[in-house]
């Protein structure tokens, strides 16, 4: 599908650096409209296009409403891996990790480089 293969190419500058790896709703949603596809014309088709990438791996999205996932579109999912992995890990790579409890305020300390953009 085409959407699927731009998307790879996004995923492609993100991994180089020249995009951010989440993207907002408004700006999923007027990218998906600008490749003007012939099968995803509507809310609904963006929606279903959605879940499909999102059930192949392609990208990652979450109707989370309560905690405004929602709202985000993961570009690359390899990239939200390796930032849980800061959180969920050994003590020798995240020290903050307390009997199982971190404390909100060492999450800059674990995502004080630039693969974390600094505006999520």
């Amino acid at each position: 599908h085409e959407l699927e293969r731009y998307i790879r190419v996004i995923q492609q500058e993100v991994r180089n650096g020249h995009r951010e790896p989440i993207m907002h709703a408004e700006e999923f949603k007027t990218l998906v409209q600008e490749l003007e596809l012939t099968d995803i014309c509507d809310e609904e088709g963006i929606k279903t296009a959605t879940l499909f990438l999102n059930d192949v791996g392609t990208l990652l999205h979450y109707d989370d409403k309560g905690h405004n996932l929602h709202e985000l579109y993961f570009i690359d999912p390899g990239w939200l891996c390796g930032m849980m992995s800061r959180i969920i890990t050994v003590k020798e790579r995240n020290p903050f990790v307390k009997e199982g409890i971190l404390d909100y305020k060492a999450i800059p300390q674990l995502f004080n480089d630039d693969t974390f953009p600094r505006h999520f």
